[in-house]
């Protein structure tokens, strides 16, 4: 009896996860106390998703995600892996011009990014008021090289990601290079060098540039970035520097001192943030909570404390649809 295999047109994976963060806050300023959200915790939650290749070796995928608080996409990419050295994705996506927010803030140690990322990477208080959380649509090539040693990722992009109000023609261009000294400690730096829209529908320069040092090897971890910006007319600068450790892979103990100067030229716009923090996860890495202070060294003596929790939970399934050969 002769046996044909007949291909299947359905040989996927579905991952279906939701994630969800909230962050209540106690802060001073002149000795009163108030209690709020402060800005990025307007996002309590997403839906994301990945659907496998349907073809051997997954080469080929897709993912998105879905900020149901600002009924925003943040994220719709189609992407070819060929190859480790050689990847592809095309989208909305990241862009890479820094490795900061390459971290979850639930995974984060600390209570949102550093202000640099948060001012000149497009998050809550982006000072182009797009707020795209750093997301655009453009196409991206990405790898490792030098047997590991070395990971790029370069792209250009054009539209409108997360945000709408950036709307024009032009390009920008954004890339990072990561250098493993050692299995624990890695190198960074990247650029962007692109335009945004004004009120008045002109365009303005926005071009970012970081430096980075990275370790961690499991237990023990140390991050610290720098960020210099050119926004229109405006210089920026912002540094910090964190580290901590992990306790039995649930307890982790960190602390960061995050410096930043939104124009250089105006030293009263300088503020430095001194912050200790405690994370505790309930389950695996899908459910805990973290605490953490904040002194906040402002200009004219105007320095402030904060007190902030924060909730974190996630939860997914996957749904396999395998292939099947049949016989006759």
């Amino acid at each position: 009896m002769r046996r044909r295999l007949v291909p299947t047109i359905a040989a996927m994976l579905l991952a279906m996860s939701a994630s969800a963060q909230v962050k209540a806050s106690l802060s001073s300023s002149n000795m009163i106390y108030t209690i709020g959200f402060p800005g990025e915790s307007a996002r309590i939650g997403t839906l994301s998703g990945v659907v496998g290749a349907i073809n051997p070796g997954g080469r080929v995928s897709a993912d998105f995600g879905f900020d149901v608080v600002e009924k925003n996409l943040i994220g719709l990419t189609l992407a070819w892996r060929p190859a480790g050295w050689f990847n592809v994705t095309a989208g909305i996506q990241k862009m890479p011009f820094l490795f900061e927010n390459t971290f979850s803030p639930r995974s984060f140690e600390m209570v949102g990014y550093s202000q640099a990322t948060s001012v000149l990477a497009g998050y809550s208080m982006d000072i182009t008021g797009i707020n795209s959380r750093s997301r655009d649509c453009g196409i991206s090539v990405s790898g490792s090289i030098a047997n590991g040693h070395v990971d790029y990722v370069a792209g250009i992009f054009n539209g409108n990601g997360y945000s709408f109000r950036d709307n024009n023609r032009a390009k920008d261009f954004a890339g990072r290079v990561m250098l493993h000294v050692t299995p624990a400690l890695a190198l960074s730096a990247g650029t962007m060098q692109g335009r945004y829209s004004l009120e008045d529908g002109s365009l303005a320069d926005r071009d970012r540039y970081t430096a980075g040092i990275w370790y961690n090897d499991g237990s023990i971890f140390f991050r610290a970035e720098d960020m210099y910006g050119k926004t229109a007319d405006t210089f920026s600068n912002g540094i910090f520097a964190m580290g901590g450790i992990w306790l039995r892979g649930k307890y982790a103990f960190a602390a960061r001192v995050d410096s930043f100067i939104r124009d250089v030229d105006v030293r009263e716009t300088m503020r430095t943030d001194a912050a200790l923090s405690f994370s505790h996860l309930l389950y695996r890495q899908d459910i805990g909570y973290r605490v953490q202070f904040t002194h906040s060294f402002l200009p004219a003596g105007r320095d402030s404390d904060s007190l902030t929790l924060c909730f974190i939970c996630r939860f997914g399934t996957i749904i396999s649809l395998k292939s099947k050969s049949l016989a006759e």
